[in-house]
């Protein structure tokens, strides 16, 4: 099963490969680039291309580590295989996303933390040629009580401040930005610096009466003066940030607050250093990106409904072929474009067998096999999956490697998780 997944993704990507080098400077990437920091800096534009082709690579000014090791208990089914970083959206992973975000930062080097099953091939050498970034994986192990552990888990030794990237998050961000926002924070005895933005759900209740943000007041020059994970909602204000899951923070007091007990980041650094005044935090907004947390099944199907729709841009998505059609170059077979209803986005070697019709709004992924008669919408299906004749998909997640036997329907909002089967209808 593991060997099956890591040749997938071994496979794909390489066959992706050819078509972002030559769209690099395209238009989709002129648009990703183009949005705004919060200092009003533009983000640089880069060519995505091999080692050898890339620009310079500047020294790491700060130990980067992803956090993927959660239960992801709202993710499941998809996420009792697949650790959060590596769920897709566009047909690309969260991983590789935030590995073109740190490219654009001059930063070479990152640690992924995954959960202590996770025994796959990360692809490193994939990873490095498409975006210009080392990862490194780090499991978890027993005994590691939260997100505090978890990052000096993943984090090498060393004296820069770490980056916290939490790895549910599809980003658009400036990280060189951010990073230069800690430059003056720290000045200014900020122990950390936290990406901020205003997301649409902020007021919306999550469970009991509670947003599922961490939520902050800010004053004019940044100094966070309020930060309280997941209030109820009558007690936001009116001009409240929420917390984007990217902040920088100095390894010193992350050490220091693990070593006494803690093991959250929110409650039991942020929420506890304003409450005793022992540290002061700071605050930059996202600026022209954004941020969507990818923690639930329903969210991560409408990020990828987003992006195939154009709403929101994304790194590493395979280019046009055709209007509406964004599927690799490289041996497509533009006989399909019969059966597509634009918009959708395509891996490589899919199969769309006679009759069928695929579209609007879908993700179909890597060696994907659609048969005869099938109609899928507004639906992802995932890398590997095989749809029997006659299939009816609206509205639907498939994780990787699932099969429906012929004829199956499936009600809309189901989600199978990875290496599902099943036959006939499934209410």
């Amino acid at each position: 099963m593991a060997d099956a997944r890591a040749t997938w993704r071994r496979t794909s990507s390489s066959a992706m490969w050819t078509t972002l080098c030559e769209n690099t400077s395209g238009r989709a990437g002129a648009r990703y680039g183009s949005s705004r920091s919060s200092t009003g800096s533009m983000i640089r534009p880069t060519s995505v291309g091999s080692p050898s082709g890339c620009r310079e690579i500047m020294a790491v000014r700060a130990t980067v580590v992803i956090l993927g090791a959660g239960k992801a208990t709202r993710l499941r089914p998809l996420s009792l295989q697949t650790p959060k970083p590596l769920v897709t959206v566009g047909n690309v992973t969260l991983l590789e996303i935030f590995g073109h975000l740190l490219h654009r930062a001059d930063i070479a080097q990152a640690t992924v933390v995954l959960p202590a099953w996770f025994d796959e091939d990360l692809d490193r050498e994939g990873l490095r040629a498409r975006t210009g970034v080392t990862f490194e994986a780090r499991l978890s192990r027993p005994g590691i009580r939260g997100s505090l552990e978890a990052a000096l888990l993943g984090a090498p030794e060393g004296p820069e401040p770490l980056l916290v990237i939490y790895g549910d998050s599809l980003l658009s961000v400036d990280l060189a930005a951010l990073l230069q926002a800690h430059e003056r924070t720290r000045a200014e005895g900020g122990v950390a610096t936290l990406l901020l933005h205003r997301p649409a759900d902020l007021r919306q209740s999550e469970a009991a009466g509670r947003t599922y943000h961490g939520v902050l007041s800010v004053e004019a020059g940044g100094l966070v003066t309020k930060f309280v994970e997941k209030p109820l909602l009558e007690d936001i204000e009116a001009d409240a940030w929420a917390n984007a899951a990217v902040f920088l923070c100095e390894r010193q007091v992350v050490e220091e607050v693990a070593a006494a007990g803690g093991c959250d980041f929110s409650r039991d650094l942020f929420e506890k250093a304003l409450a005793t005044g022992r540290h002061r935090l700071y605050g930059t907004a996202i600026g022209g990106g954004f941020r969507i947390d990818l923690g639930t099944v329903e969210r991560l199907l409408e990020a990828n409904l987003r992006c195939v729709r154009g709403e929101i841009i994304v790194p590493g998505v395979a280019a046009e072929v055709a209007p509406g059609v964004r599927a690799p170059g490289d041996g497509f077979d533009r006989a399909l474009l019969e059966r597509i209803e634009p918009p959708v986005v395509l891996g490589p070697g899919v199969t769309i067998g006679p009759g069928s019709r695929l579209g609007p709004d879908v993700v179909l992924g890597a060696h994907a096999v659609l048969g005869e008669g099938v109609r899928v919408q507004r639906s992802l299906v995932g890398p590997g999956c095989l749809v029997g004749a006659g299939c009816r998909l609206d509205g639907v997640l498939l994780g990787e490697f699932s099969t429906l036997g012929p004829g199956s329907t499936l009600a809309r909002g189901t989600a199978l998780g990875p290496f599902s089967r099943l036959g006939g209808a499934a209410e």
